[in-house]
């Protein structure tokens, strides 16, 4: 049976962590406004027309499940792409499922190797999503939903993080501020696939990341026999991939 994603139990567990003094009060000189890395761990509120948690129904039913959120991309009409990796020993195909839940917009499945299943989901933005940009936050990946938790790693000034708890915990109370334990969620530098790694070779070799550029986007797709958005969209993975080891590198 396949391992799970890296940095993953696979047992549903994460490992211990320590707390981090309350967060609040504004910062002061004494108090540098540094860039901070924590990861907060919060119930998913209730559902609202303010507030769309859409897969909640899904996560109560199914509270034995790890989902991973690795990738979010904001739509237009306040929607969002959501790239999911549900890990499940039985290895259920739950595209059904979650397609039938009210105010999902499209479910598909992209494939599963072993207990792990991909899955794109497009829904409404949820609340978290919207703090993140208000507050210029960055939402590292991958992010754990299991039992209507989400944990998350966040880097942002400490200013900006507190604001952003506070605005959080209007919503979810329940919010804990914590240190990474001794196993974090992902390791840095980034472990890029095998084929991340061989797309990047290939596009530096192209000239891609030239300034200025030797080859354009369509002309690297033709290149590599690949469509213009599909490479598009692997190259935004694998540049954020590497800023945020940079992002890691500098709190």
């Amino acid at each position: 049976m396949s391992s799970p994603p890296s940095g993953r139990s696979g047992t549903g567990r994460v490992s211990p962590y320590r707390k981090v003094p309350p967060f609040g009060g504004p910062v002061t000189g004494r108090s540098p406004d540094r860039l901070t890395v924590v990861r907060l761990r919060f119930a998913l509120p209730p559902e609202t027309p303010h507030n769309p948690v859409r897969l909640r129904p899904f996560l109560q039913a199914h509270p034995q499940l790890e989902v991973w959120i690795t990738a979010v991309q904001n739509l237009p009409n306040g929607l969002c792409l959501t790239e999911i990796e549900v890990v499940d020993p039985g290895a259920v195909d739950w595209t059904e499922e979650i397609s039938h839940i009210p105010g999902i917009v499209s479910a598909s499945i992209r494939g599963s190797s072993g207990p792990i299943s991909r899955y794109q989901v497009t829904t409404a933005q949820p609340i978290w999503e919207r703090l993140a940009n208000e507050f210029e936050a960055l939402l590292r990946y991958p992010r754990l939903i299991q039992n209507c938790e989400y944990t998350v790693e966040v880097a942002a000034p400490m200013s900006r993080l507190n604001q952003l708890v506070e605005k959080l915990r209007q919503v979810s109370p329940s919010v804990q501020v914590l240190r990474f334990g001794r196993e974090v969620m992902r390791s840095f530098p980034p472990t890029l696939t095998a084929r991340q790694q061989l797309l990047l070779h290939q596009a530096l070799s192209a000239g891609y990341f030239d300034v200025p550029r030797r080859i354009t986007l369509t002309a690297l797709a033709t290149k590599l026999g690949r469509s213009k958005s599909g490479l598009s969209q692997a190259l935004a993975i694998v540049e954020r991939e590497l800023a945020e080891s940079s992002v890691a590198a500098m709190a």
